[in-house]
This record gives C-alpha cells, sequence and structure tokens, in this order.
C-alpha cells in the first residue's frame, strides 16, 4: 500500500498533484493537509485541516500510515508579519521533517525554488544545482526556501533511510497559475521594467511541475534538481506577447514608490518589494542533470508556458 500525504493541499500545485496522484493505480491513499478548507476532493483522498506546525503532525503520519510526504506548503507570495511567515515556512518545514522521522515515512519530496540562487547581475547561464544558493536578501520566499534546503540537508545526515527529491522550478505558469511579474503585464496598460535594465525570463508550465512532483512520489529520485521549460525569452519578447509596450523606471524609485505602496497596503500591490529583483537580473537555470539521470525534460518550452497563461487569462 502506497499512503501519500500532500501538505499545502489546497493549494494550486497541492490540488492539482492530488488530482493527478488520485489517477495513479499504484498510489492507494492520499492524505491532504491545509490550514484551509480541503481543496481538491477524491476518492482516494482523505483530507486533514492542520497547520504544518502543529506537533501533532507526526500523529496523523502515523495513524494514517504515510509512506511518502510531498511538502508544498509554504506562503508565495508574502505577508507583512515576517515573524509568522518564518515560522509557517522554515519552522512549519522543520515540523514536517520531525514528523517524518518519527513515523514510518521514508520519502519525502519538497518543492523548492530556483530563488535560492537569487537574482544577481554576475549569475552563471545556466545555474547548476552545484552552484551556491544566494537567495536575495529582501525576498524572503527565496531565502526560507535556501533555509529549508540547509536544514533538509543536514536532516538527511542524520536519517540516511529517508530518500528527499528537491526541485527547484523557476517562475510556474499556467492556464491556471499566475505569478506577480504576469498579474502586473495583465492588469497595467503598460508593462513596467527597470530603465537600463533587460533581464533574460524563463518559465515552467503548471503541468510539468506537478508531473515532476508526481514522478519523484512513485519513483525513487533521491537529488536536488532543476526544473525549467526550454529555451528563455527576453523583455522585449515579453512584451510582445502581451501585446503592450514597456514603461521604464529607474530601479531606486521603482523600489521607493513600490515600497512606500506596500507599507499602505495599497490596492493590488500583493507582493513585497524584495521580489522586484527579478525584474532587474537573470535567474536561468540549466535543467541537464534531472534529464541525464531521470530523461525527464518539461514538455512545454519557456515561451509555450507564458503563451498557454496568456491565452487563457488575457482577452484577445
Amino acid at each position: 500500500m502506497t499512503v501519500v500525504a500532500v501538505t499545502g493541499s489546497s493549494g494550486f500545485l497541492g490540488s492539482h498533484l492530488i488530482s493527478s496522484l488520485s489517477q495513479d493505480e499504484s498510489i492507494d491513499r492520499i492524505i491532504g493537509i491545509d490550514i484551509r478548507t480541503a481543496g481538491q476532493q477524491t476518492p482516494k483522498c482523505t483530507f486533514v485541516q492542520k497547520d504544518v506546525r502543529d506537533p501533532d503532525l507526526v500523529n496523523v503520519f502515523k495513524e494514517e500510515g504515510v509512506d511518502c510526504v510531498a511538502h508544498l506548503a509554504f506562503i508565495v507570495f508574502p505577508i507583512r508579519n515576517m515573524k509568522t511567515m518564518y515560522d509557517i515556512d522554515v519552522e512549519g518545514s522543520r515540523n514536517v521533517l520531525n514528523a517524518t522521522a518519527g513515523s514510518n515515512v521514508k520519502k519525502l519530496v519538497f518543492a523548492s525554488s530556483s530563488a535560492v540562487y537569487g537574482f544577481h547581475p554576475d549569475n552563471r547561464i545556466p545555474l547548476t544545482e552545484d552552484q551556491p544558493m544566494r537567495p536575495n536578501p529582501e525576498n524572503l520566499y527565496g531565502v526560507h526556501k535556501a533555509l529549508v534546503e540547509t536544514i533538509l540537508t543536514k536532516f538527511l545526515l542524520s536519517h540516511p533511510d529517508i530518500k528527499a527529491t528537491v526541485f527547484r522550478p523557476c517562475m510556474i505558469l499556467g492556464p491556471n497559475m499566475d505569478n506577480f511579474s504576469c498579474q502586473m503585464a495583465r492588469k497595467l496598460p503598460r508593462i513596467i521594467t527597470v530603465a537600463g535594465q533587460s533581464p533574460t525570463l524563463q518559465f515552467v508550465h503548471e503541468d510539468d511541475v506537478v508531473g515532476a512532483l508526481h514522478r519523484a512520489i512513485i519513483n525513487d529520485m533521491p537529488g536536488t534538481y532543476n526544473l525549467a521549460g526550454s529555451g528563455t525569452i527576453t523583455m522585449d519578447d515579453f512584451c510582445r506577447m502581451f501585446r503592450k509596450k514597456s514603461f521604464p523606471i529607474p530601479f531606486r524609485l521603482l523600489h521607493a514608490v513600490h515600497s512606500v505602496l506596500w507599507k499602505l497596503r495599497f490596492p493590488g500591490v500583493n507582493f513585497n518589494p524584495g521580489w522586484l529583483s527579478i525584474m532587474r537580473y537573470s535567474c536561468i537555470v540549466g535543467g541537464e542533470k534531472l534529464k541525464n539521470a531521470h530523461g525527464l525534460t518539461p514538455a512545454y518550452t519557456t515561451a509555450e508556458a507564458l503563451q498557454s497563461y496568456i491565452d487563457a487569462k488575457v482577452p484577445q
């Protein structure tokens, strides 16, 4: 019997992963875990409403006979209470690891992010998994993902019987998945860019991320892997695909204005200034390790992932 627990089960990736796993005959049961109300419901899925920080999580894993944990619970769009964000992201992840060690779980799949590399002017292209993690200090999402990866590495040294797979997807896009850069491009009359900067962009399709997570659950794929659609696009390509012109703003001015709007809780400003680094520098990852080790290559290119989003979200 294979029983999979999915943390963050009510989120987009969690609910779609549950839908995918539910169609797999090798999966007997799925335990969806989230502090929010139940997301995707299938005959195979049992929902447990619980905070990932709850010490009782280990008893859920024991009582349900969980074999594998897909840990997806994380705050993507920053909240203004940084302590709470840290508690959920980092301490919640630490609690998931402790619950894994205290039960019969033998496999862990963690959705990290390419944001752990950071968006820097001296980034190698492409970045490989052996490059150091250098998240931008203001980008708490990347900082917390890097911290969890560090905690996980130490955890595995003392728990060699647990197999762990870590995926570092670049920005995820698709008909049902959004991110702040595309939200701005979709809602504003012109696309805001950083004056004098033209970062190269990279996306991965939502289906390819769910497919990779699914594959790591049913197969042994220990290790850390980048995950990105092939190819890249320029900022000019991005604007052209949205059929809009750019509106360049000096970075210091953009950062200052956005910081004020964020502090004032201005409507529509749902990400903190830490994400603005994406608009300034490139973070392009290579997927050769995943391809060579497991023959896994995303089906959608970067341009196709973006186009699928535009086709679904942008009125023609």
